[in-house]
């Protein structure tokens, strides 16, 4: 009985030590997370913005003749799934 009643009383103050703890260093990891996913948006944002501004036009010499063009072939390249059916509907 004074076995049981010590299991008890141990995995009763475990509980709330692990709960205090918990409470002391979940600003930290937050704080930590979000620090680590602010810097994952920002680095992405900025190669989006890099890879937008390089690839918009691209240039072409001609003799003394320098041509700029949009890059066309993303917009040619895309599927949008499929043929359109036309239903009709059935007379009961």
């Amino acid at each position: 009985m004074i076995g049981f009643l010590k299991a008890v009383l141990i995995g009763v103050a475990v509980y709330y030590v692990i709960g205090f703890i918990s409470r002391l260093l979940a600003p930290f990891f937050i704080r930590m997370f979000i620090r680590k996913v602010s810097r994952k948006f920002e680095e992405q944002m900025n190669r989006r913005t890099q890879n937008q501004n390089s690839k918009k036009y691209k240039t072409r010499q001609k003799g003394k003749t320098i041509v700029e063009y949009e890059d066309d072939e993303k917009e040619k390249k895309k599927d949008y799934g499929g043929d359109y059916v036309d239903f009709e509907e059935l007379e009961k």
